[in-house]
């Protein structure tokens, strides 16, 4: 890499979540993260706070596309903390985009368990409106 043939390590570390991103759209999704996750934390050494928030949308798009919405929440999480913190407002909005996302996504997993979890009525209570205050007993 050029960062490392002429000796500007600080410019190679920032240029690592979007390498990482660049490999996850590529196909390699497990070296992607792991090079966008390793960029950040080489960033975090050097107490570079610059651009975070957009780094850390690198990560989070990657993370999304290895299924991973938990790691990619806290992600934002991060992002908005670091934005708050250094006044680094500018990528916000596709911060809060991303967070949607994830929400979103997290979401329709739960209803599709509530779903396949959910018991069917019996067949003593099967056209009968059940009523609100009775705890679920059916009304006659």
């Amino acid at each position: 890499m050029l960062c490392s043939e002429y000796g500007i390590a600080e410019e190679h570390v920032w240029v690592m979540p979007a390498r990482g991103w660049a490999l996850v759209e590529q196909g390699e999704v497990e070296a992607g993260v792991s090079v966008a996750i390793e960029g950040l934390a080489l960033q975090r050494e050097i107490l570079s706070d610059i651009a975070r928030p957009q780094f850390l949308c690198h990560l989070i798009e990657a993370l999304a596309k290895a299924k991973k919405p938990r790691e990619a929440l806290a992600a934002a999480a991060e992002a908005l903390s670091v934005a708050e913190k250094t006044g680094d407002h500018y990528y916000d909005a596709e911060v809060y985009r991303l967070k949607g996302e994830m929400v979103l996504r997290e979401n329709g997993k739960t209803q599709r368990k509530l779903k396949h979890a959910s018991i069917s009525p019996s067949r003593s209570h099967a056209g009968k409106t059940p009523n609100p205050w009775s705890c679920g007993q059916p009304r006659a």
